[in-house]
């Protein structure tokens, strides 16, 4: 039915708008995410290069002090190597005045050797405990190295402990001592050994590093609790008060930069260790206000460039949005008339060559889409009557070839059995006879063909005795096996069930096919029959497994597949060879899918070959696809629901079911579907994954097993790591979860089950 202009227009205006706003997104999407993710990380980049660059500077300042201690060290190793005379003569009492004239001597050597070394404060030899032998301070008028009374405080203990126990020829330099204001105390020590290199004293040379805070007049020198060195602000402030936040700063003990009101910014840098173990932080202001005006200046830039490309971005999707607009509307016109209507629809757009040539296969294919549509239901409608009267043919022709041939076999039976006929006529009788009854197989093949093919071969399940069945097969083809040399055996594998419900009949048709084939293509061996229970992911719907195994010729691997078609062979000579019109094997799969079962086949050529029936173990008529109409009898439900199903409907949910049980899963499907909800169903542990993993959206995962078992523990368990949907189990006694299973699963059901419980629970975990 034609649309109204008005609606027309107005999806027309949609389908534009949305376009429009799909272009504009697509072209500005590089833009925003050029100015919102490079644009910071380079001036990040630009300003951490900049802060660089300050702290190189500062480090280039502080390199001479590097090598003034690099020297340093060198003259307190040359000191090692020639002490003070009191070091390597007797201190008897005979020999004091002859190391006082000595010591005199060597105190004027050492101010010869470090004349204008003003920055060395004092000389101290010490025994190996640290007590002070010998030492020499600097006199502040003559600035000359002198002896004094009053005995210098030692460094630290564990520094003079580090010096004994050096390699030979170490020089070692102490952590900086700021607790004196007039001197920024170091101290170079090295221990004095003998002719066999044992440590017997120290010479330490306590130096000030060259007045560093005078030196360098723009360098705040700041404590790490704050207190300036020389040179704050104001006498006896903070530098906690004077930069806000510096605190934080100075924990990290690492370099920083801060920042104050405006441009103002100062780098923070750990330049020494002091010998409470705290750093000696010196700082230097850094000018960012070329920084600012690039910021600026780049803002002002982009903000130009993105509204100049908006506004031809805008310009261009509008254009192109009106055309595609007009084109969607044409083609979605143009397809719902080929596919509701088989109308020949033909396109004209304007544009490009490529536009064009869509236009035209657009336009070819639709008239090939009709004329195709309207010559398949022709063709379907002729197809439907020929093969309906193909079905009856053959079934009338089937009907009438029965009569005349049960005549020919009645009277060559007569023939082969009357003894007043010579051996050659007889014979010729007997030909007949195997003709006629080959002839009267063929016959009844085709009328089964025909009942299959018209669904006229109704299910009559009923409990079977699966051994005794078994063996009535087994006896009544075993007078033939043995009649060509051929053993028959049956056998069944333990934990095979021993009754099920299904069609006897259609089982021992099945079964008689693959048996005469086996008979047919089996020239020595054996052939056996073999029952297997099989619970797998693959077969959970049909669990029982009937194997029919013979020793004969075998069947290639590119010919598997055929020898399930009708009148099809594995090749054309073996039924010149063997006999047969290839209608057994696939009228005995048709009735294996009619029994809700599939019938396959595996074999090497020269090798025999395995036909298995897989079958369930309760037919229901869901399962085998025959139509509600053709049941006889209305399905019960199932007894695990003791309840009627209330109604309910959960559109949108999705349940996961894990459930070993074919019927049992039926039985909740049913329940489930009615109410709306999407059921899927899983029963290993690799199957529970992939479908929690494609199924996100699952609400519940009901979990029908004995909870008490410990492998079905595991599997809950690892529902759990895949899944957060409540987790409930289904159980007939749910006393036996312990406390830690029940920490895996959010509830329980007992069996049989309650429909309204079950709802209930759906509900609840919904309103969550």
């Amino acid at each position: 039915m034609e649309q109204p202009a008005g609606k027309r227009y107005s999806w027309r205006v949609r389908i534009r708008t949305l376009i429009l706003i799909t272009l504009l997104l697509f072209a500005l999407a590089p833009v925003v995410l050029l100015l919102a993710f490079s644009l910071p990380p380079v001036l990040d980049r630009l300003q951490g290069l900049y802060q660089q660059a300050h702290l190189q500077q500062l480090r280039a300042d502080f390199k001479d002090l590097d090598q003034h201690l690099a020297s340093r060290q060198a003259l307190t190793g040359v000191l090692a190597k020639l002490p003070e005379p009191g070091t390597v003569i007797s201190s008897d009492a005979d020999d004091m005045a002859l190391i006082d004239e000595t010591r005199a001597k060597y105190a004027d050597w050492i101010n010869n050797l470090l004349d204008k070394q003003y920055d060395i404060i004092r000389i101290t030899f010490t025994d190996t405990t640290g007590r002070a032998r010998f030492w020499l301070e600097r006199d502040s008028a003559s600035r000359q190295l002198k002896p004094t009374g009053v005995m210098p405080d030692p460094p630290d203990r564990k520094f003079l402990n580090a010096v004994m126990n050096a390699p030979a020829a170490s020089v070692l330099v102490s952590p900086l001592d700021t607790e004196n204001e007039k001197f920024l105390r170091l101290h170079v020590a090295s221990a004095i050994r003998n002719s066999r290199d044992d440590a017997v004293a120290m010479v330490i040379m306590t130096i000030d590093p060259g007045g560093l805070a005078n030196v360098y007049r723009d360098t705040l020198w700041v404590a790490n609790d704050g207190a300036y060195l020389y040179n704050g602000p104001e006498k006896g402030t903070s530098a906690f008060k004077d930069f806000a936040g510096l605190e934080s700063i100075l924990a990290t003990r690492n370099i920083g930069l801060w920042k104050g009101e405006g441009t103002a910014r100062m780098l923070w840098v750990p330049m020494f260790q002091t010998e409470n173990g705290e750093p000696l932080w010196v700082a230097r202001k850094v000018d960012v206000s070329p920084l600012a005006n690039l910021w600026k200046n780049l803002a002002v830039i982009s903000g130009l460039i993105a509204l100049v490309m908006l506004i031809i971005i805008w310009l261009i999707a509008r254009k192109l949005a009106n055309k595609l607009a007009s084109i969607s509307q044409e083609l979605g016109d143009g397809v719902k008339r080929i596919v509701e209507k088989d109308e020949a629809v033909a396109f004209s757009w304007r544009g490009s060559i490529e536009l064009r040539t869509l236009a035209g296969d657009l336009t070819r294919l639709g008239q090939t889409h009709a004329r195709n549509s309207r010559n398949l239901k022709n063709h379907t409608r002729e197809l439907e009557a020929s093969n309906r009267f193909k079905t009856e043919f053959l079934a009338n022709v089937s009907h009438e070839l029965k009569t005349p041939l049960n005549s020919i076999l009645v009277l060559s039976k007569l023939l082969k059995q009357d003894t007043s006929l010579d051996s050659e006529t007889v014979e010729k009788a007997d030909v007949i006879h195997k003709a006629g009854n080959d002839l009267h197989g063929l016959i009844d093949n085709i009328l089964e063909l025909s009942r299959v093919e018209t669904l006229d071969n109704h299910i009559e399940p009923q409990e079977i005795e699966l051994k005794e069945l078994l063996e009535d097969i087994q006896m009544l083809m075993g007078a033939q096996f043995d009649e060509k040399g051929l053993s028959l055996k049956l056998s069944f594998e333990p934990g095979t069930p021993s009754r099920i419900i299904s069609d006897p009949d259609k089982i021992r048709q099945i079964l008689k096919n693959l048996l005469s084939n086996a008979l047919k293509f089996t020239s020595e061996g054996s052939v056996s029959i073999k029952v297997r229970n099989v619970i797998t992911a693959e077969h959970r719907g049909q669990p029982l497994h009937i194997d029919v195994t013979d020793t004969g010729m075998g069947i290639p691997a590119e010919k598997q597949a055929d020898i399930f078609e009708a009148f099809r062979q594995a090749d054309g000579s073996i039924r010149r060879r063997y006999g047969g019109t290839g209608l057994g094997l696939n009228i005995s799969r048709r009735l294996a899918a009619l029994l809700g079962g599939k019938l396959g086949v595996s074999s090497e050529s020269g090798k025999g070959a395995t036909f298995t029936l897989a079958l369930p173990l309760e037919y229901y008529r869901s399962i085998s696809g025959v139509s509600e109409s053709e049941q006889k009898e209305p399905v019960d439900t199932p007894a695990e629901v003791t309840s009627s199903i209330p109604e309910a409907d959960f559109p949108g949910t999705t349940i996961l079911l894990v459930e070993n049980s074919v019927d049992q899963m039926l039985q909740l499907t049913r329940i489930l579907s009615s109410w709306s909800i999407r059921v899927v169903a899983a029963a290993d542990r690799e199957e529970i994954h992939e479908t929690l993993v494609d199924n996100p959206e699952c609400l519940l995962t009901l979990v029908n097993t004995a909870v008490c078992d410990k492998g079905n523990y595991d599997r809950i368990s690892n529902i759990r790591k895949d899944s957060q949907c409540r987790i409930i189990i289904m159980t007939e006694d749910c006393s036996c979860l312990s406390e830690e299973q029940k920490a895996f699963v959010d509830g329980c059901l007992a069996l049989p089950l309650e429909a309204a419980e079950l709802k209930s629970l759906i509900e609840e975990s919904l309103a969550e």
